[in-house]
Order: structure tokens, then C-alpha cells, then sequence
């Protein structure tokens, strides 16, 4: 089988506090070797389980106001225009590609990735850090409908439901975590795609969890016939630029008294 990267995923926004995953509707095994992608400034790791018809794509990583539900949905309603995220919120039809809609959508927004973050980005005060991917159909793969056109390329109702565990690791071990999943769409042949997120700060972490250090996000999810995908993104946490530089006068001004006395 082969590795490949992609994304994409579907259903209606769940009014659920964050750490959470939002699908938003839009659209034991052998393992592949794995691949690694690069975005903007983000690197992926995608391995394949079995042979997929379908991929998560436009993996993004950033940091944005987080501290309530509603600066939570303002954030992906920004980012995902046409699908009607929030109370009231009415979902528009929109045409394929869709491989790049996270991207243009963060583009406007001016939301950067980033890899490299300080303790205020994932501080939860009131920043946090945001995960987002879509799940998209392979090329080639099932045709019907679904709810953006009337025949197109499908993720098909008899694959789902589609999901897995969301696992935020720090040193090693497990400080957030959450569950996606990609529902039969009613009424239409599948999905064209779907649009996810994984929210997190540093409230839903283990009271006196260091929040500087390497953090790995593992998000897995398997279709009902047993295919799917394993991915990893890592970041990392440094000190404030001020906090460094005291912490280099610091010992600067140690390594002098040492010497004075020598």
C-alpha cells in the first residue's frame, strides 16, 4: 500500500467546551511506510492502514484566543466562512478542490502556522493552540452526491463512520485528548469533504504540567472497513525571548565571578 497525506471530514458543530474536535460536514492492519509532509512551517508524519479512499490534507498549526467557547467558534467560523459554524449558522454549498480551503480561509484571516511557540500561545489566557485538517475523497476514488453538488467525488456513506482518537502528548504522556468521528451524510451518497479541529490550552492539562518542552499530536482514524490513517505533528514550547536573555546574563555574569576568584 502506499502513504500519502490529505485531508478533510464532516458533520455539524457539537457546542462542546474545548479540548474538542469540530467536524463540520462539507464534505490488525498492515502498515505503509510512513511520509513525511511539510507544510507552511509544520511538518506531518501520514502512515496508511490498509488502502483508503480517502486522506486528511491541509494540516495546520497556530495559536489563537481560546479562553471561551464563543472566541473558540469565532476562530473556526473565520477560518471556514461557508460552514455556517455557530448558532444559527447555515451551511453553503461550494465547489471542489477542496485541499486548500483551510489554507485560504488562514490566509485571510492572517492566522500563520507556526511550530515554535512561547507559554502565552498555549496558555489557555487567553491563547491556545489550534489543529486543523480536512478529509477529502481520493482521486479516482467513489462518485455521488453529497450536500456541495449532485455527482462529484465522495467519501461514501458505507465507509462510515470514520474516526479515532486525537492525542496531545507532552514529555511522553497523554495531557489532552479527544475523539473525531465522520457520520453518514442523510439524504446524499457521502461526503465531499470534512473540515476538523483540535483545540487546546493549558486549563485542560494535569494541574502543574511544565508547559515548556517538545509536545506530539497523534490523531488516528480508521473507516468501517478497517483503512485509514496514523498522523503526527509535533511542536515545541520555548522560554519568552526576555526570560532567555536574564537566564544568559545570568550565567554570563556567574561564569565572571567564577573566574574573578580563580
Amino acid at each position: 500500500m502506499k502513504s500519502t497525506t490529505s485531508s478533510a471530514m464532516s458533520r455539524s458543530i457539537c457546542p462542546l467546551p474545548l479540548p474538542m474536535l469540530i467536524l463540520i460536514a462539507g464534505v490488525v492492519p498492515w502498515l505503509a511506510q510512513p511520509t513525511l509532509v511539510s507544510g507552511m512551517n509544520i511538518e506531518v508524519t501520514s502512515t496508511s492502514v490498509g488502502d483508503p479512499t480517502w486522506t486528511n490534507t491541509d494540516f495546520h498549526l497556530f495559536s489563537a484566543p481560546a479562553d471561551t467557547f464563543e472566541a473558540f467558534i469565532g476562530v473556526i467560523s473565520s477560518v471556514w466562512p461557508l460552514h455556517g459554524i455557530g448558532d444559527g449558522g447555515t451551511y453553503s454549498p461550494h465547489e471542489p478542490p477542496y485541499d486548500m480551503e483551510t489554507a485560504d480561509g488562514m490566509a485571510a484571516n492572517g492566522f500563520q502556522d507556526m511550530s515554535t511557540f512561547q507559554v502565552e500561545n498555549i496558555s489557555g489566557d487567553p491563547l491556545g493552540v489550534y489543529i486543523l485538517w480536512t478529509t477529502i475523497p481520493n482521486p479516482g476514488g467513489p462518485t455521488g452526491s453529497s450536500r456541495d453538488f449532485a455527482s462529484g467525488p465522495i467519501i461514501p456513506n458505507e465507509l462510515m463512520p470514520i474516526g479515532g482518537p486525537a492525542e496531545m502528548l507532552h514529555g511522553g504522556s497523554v495531557v489532552d485528548s479527544a475523539h473525531w468521528g465522520v457520520d453518514e451524510a442523510e439524504g446524499v451518497d457521502g461526503r465531499s469533504h470534512v473540515v476538523s479541529v483540535f483545540g487546546t490550552a493549558a486549563f485542560f492539562f494535569p494541574e502543574g504540567t511544565e508547559l515548556l518542552g517538545d509536545y506530539e499530536f497523534q490523531l488516528s482514524g480508521r473507516d468501517a472497513m478497517g483503512n485509514g490513517w496514523d498522523h503526527t505533528l509535533s511542536f515545541e514550547v520555548v522560554p519568552e525571548p526576555s526570560t532567555a536573555a536574564l537566564a544568559l546574563i545570568g550565567s554570563v555574569f556567574m561564569l565572571a565571578r567564577r573566574r574573578k576568584r580563580a
